[in-house]
């Protein structure tokens, strides 16, 4: 990549090219053999009955409704979906209230006088569900965007470093499963920005980035998607190494070492479906309770691609070679003489500051 830093260090250049693609057949036998010949151990990833709501709610989440639609559904019990809509703002909150009004109705005990829509969300809900429950689900009526898109575009993207990212892991000695992460993260963006300051394909935040990278006003390896997959691998050894279990593992990925260990010390236990539903941490929010969940749905996504989205075309791996320079060089003079254009140089090189690579 052309990184520039002190002027005693020594800056990267990376030619990007492309490869003949693979046919799709062979891709898909390349990308998702291994996993379907090597089912999810489940003494490394197990599926606790527990969470098995919120997988299958996942599950459809990333099959059934895309980023035009989704689930109003309750945050505590995946498996009550309440309906499915397009996203319209206002029809969402619209139907969000009405909810929400006859869920206070039924907490009350009412069961005779019911409307059609009382009676329907009455039967998402265990048969002997107490007023209380009820009540606190009036509170906690949530929308979900859909992802069946994304889900799909992140997949063919995945053919371009799920090579990579394989080696990676086996280098490592990892569990090949790691490698569908960036599904839940970023759908296989390498220039993939969050509301939280997280970036690229891998999503860290600028903190936890720097404890494996470079991040600086002039370079950034949270965009370089290479970079930033032996990063990630890097920190769920670590985590593994803290913590004793994937699960606890990859919900740290999300919620941070430290957190989960403080869960685990305050549940008195290392079992995620128990942490899941017990642990009441100020910022073990959402996003936090269903990082797992939301592993496992991906993985059975993945290995069922074909079911749920047809043949898939991916994009083909890169083939790039890396220069090493002993000082800076112009950008748009080193594009010229390899013959791309100064947009593509930026677009191979997303670690570098557009600067830098513009030369300007």
């Amino acid at each position: 990549m052309i990184h520039s830093g002190q002027q005693s260090q020594r800056a990267k250049q990376v030619l990007l090219g492309w490869r003949l693609a693979f046919s799709v057949l062979l891709l898909q036998f390349f990308l998702f053999a291994p996993l379907k010949s090597l089912a999810q151990d489940p003494t490394l990833f197990p599926r606790p009955a527990e969470l098995e709501p919120a997988i299958s709610f996942w599950v459809r989440v990333y099959t059934e409704v895309d980023t035009q639609s989704g689930f109003l559904h309750d945050s505590q019990n995946l498996d009550v979906i309440y309906t499915d809509l397009r996203l319209n703002r206002r029809a969402i909150e619209a139907r969000r209230s009405q909810i929400q009004e006859d869920l206070r109705v039924l907490a009350t005990g009412e069961r005779g006088q019911l409307t059609d829509s009382q009676s329907e969300i009455l039967a998402l809900w265990p048969i002997d569900v107490s007023n209380q429950t009820l009540r606190a689900a009036a509170s906690n009526v949530r929308w979900q965007l859909g992802q069946s898109d994304r889900f799909l575009g992140g997949l063919q993207r995945s053919g371009a470093y799920r090579q990579h990212i394989n080696n990676v892991i086996r280098e490592k000695g990892l569990p090949a499963e790691l490698g569908v992460l960036p599904h839940v993260e970023s759908s296989f963006n390498p220039g993939a920005f969050s509301s939280a300051s997280a970036a690229g394909m891998w999503q860290f935040t600028r903190a936890t980035g720097q404890r494996f990278m470079r991040i600086d006003h002039i370079v950034d390896e949270r965009m370089d998607p290479y970079t930033a997959t032996s990063a990630a691998m890097s920190l769920l050894e670590y985590n593994y190494s803290v913590l004793g279990t994937w699960p606890l593992a990859l919900t740290a990925y999300n919620h941070g070492a430290g957190g989960i260990a403080r869960a685990v010390r305050e549940t008195e236990t290392t079992d995620i479906e128990k942490i899941v539903a017990n642990y009441k941490g100020r910022s073990f929010g959402f996003a936090s309770r269903n990082f797992y969940a939301q592993f496992l749905a991906v993985n059975e996504v993945e290995r069922n691609a074909v079911e749920h989205f047809g043949a898939v075309r991916f994009n083909p791996a890169p083939n790039f070679r890396e220069v090493e320079t002993d000082a800076f060089i112009d950008a748009e003079v080193f594009a010229s003489s390899v013959g791309i254009s100064l947009e593509q140089l930026r677009a191979d090189n997303l670690s570098a500051s557009p600067c830098r690579v513009g030369g300007e």
